[in-house]
């Protein structure tokens, strides 16, 4: 069983990473858009992956702040 700080240190390391995928995909499709070619279906995937788990942590971080103060 992992301990509380455990928990929120690979969370925050998650967060981390998703969001650098995200931004560095976006980047890639920016330069790709930029030049005028398609950007490949890879790096569209990578944005999609990035941006949705940023997303769903998030929902799940403002859900569990919420939860908290209501209840206290």
């Amino acid at each position: 069983m992992m301990k509380k700080a455990q928990r929120l240190l690979l969370q925050r390391l998650l967060t981390l990473a998703s969001f650098l995928v995200a931004g560095v995909g976006t980047a890639i499709w920016w330069r790709y858009k930029s030049a005028g070619t398609p950007a490949p279906m890879w790096v569209l995937g990578v944005i999609g992956y990035g941006w949705a788990f940023v997303a769903l942590l998030a929902f799940n971080m403002i859900g569990r702040t919420y939860s908290r103060k209501r209840r206290g």
